[in-house]
């Protein structure tokens, strides 16, 4: 597994990227790109 070094600040962003699974182009669909927007804290 790896170990990522992650800085604590309040109020900061991350970057991630997604890739699903057999590179199915979900990620086209408008409800799954809002559902990922939604603040869930």
């Amino acid at each position: 597994m790896s170990r990522y070094r992650r800085a604590m600040a309040a109020d900061s962003s991350y970057f991630f990227t997604v890739v699903t699974y057999r590179r199915q182009s979900i990620l086209c669909d408008e409800a799954i790109r809002n559902a990922l927007r939604v603040d869930i804290t």
